[in-house]
């Protein structure tokens, strides 16, 4: 039988004759239904947010289903046409997935979606992106004040050198 992918309605028709001596109505009255294939609306990306960057190469990934989608299909790749996905699976019931260890996604820029997938067709969340950066940055060399020097002033000027990539610093200053 037809499963919940389709919308069924059913119709009522009869004819009637008329003409200026009056009408006559047929004497029965038929059905027919129409039956209209149902698409999986768009699933809705949650995690991981768009533009994140992340430290774990097996990211979690969470999403809203697709009304009406019998599976998902979830898409990693580093390639943004996802010509050859990292992660190409099909989920039946979950509306999330962790990578597997075995598949930990080297440090890259990667673009993910989730196609809402039933025996009428597909519909695509729209695309997100992230960067897997496991790699700390290297530490800062201390240059000035220099080490056990006394000063006489109250605001001195702070020196490090500069790792590459630092998102940010902290400067901790105790006594």
């Amino acid at each position: 039988g037809l499963g919940d992918v389709y919308k069924r309605q059913t119709y009522y028709w009869r004819v009637w004759a008329i003409n200026d001596r009056g009408e006559n109505v047929s004497e029965n009255t038929w059905q027919f239904t129409i039956t209209t294939p149902v698409y999986p609306t768009k699933p809705q990306l949650y995690l991981p947010s768009d533009g994140a960057t992340l430290t774990d190469n097996t990211p979690y990934f969470e999403w809203t289903c697709g009304e009406n989608a019998e599976n998902h299909r979830l898409l990693v790749d580093n390639d943004p046409d996802f010509s050859s996905p990292n992660e190409n699976r099909i989920l039946t019931a979950d509306n999330y997935y962790t990578i597997a260890d075995e598949n930990s996604l080297p440090d890259d820029n990667y673009s993910w979606k989730v196609i809402a997938i039933n025996e009428n067709g597909e519909n695509s969340s729209d695309v997100r992106t992230f960067v897997v950066d496991t790699v700390a940055p290297s530490a800062p060399t201390l240059v000035s004040p220099e080490n056990n020097l006394t000063i006489t002033d109250n605001t001195p000027t702070f020196v490090w050198t500069e790792p590459e990539t630092p998102e940010n610093y902290t400067l901790v200053i105790d006594n």
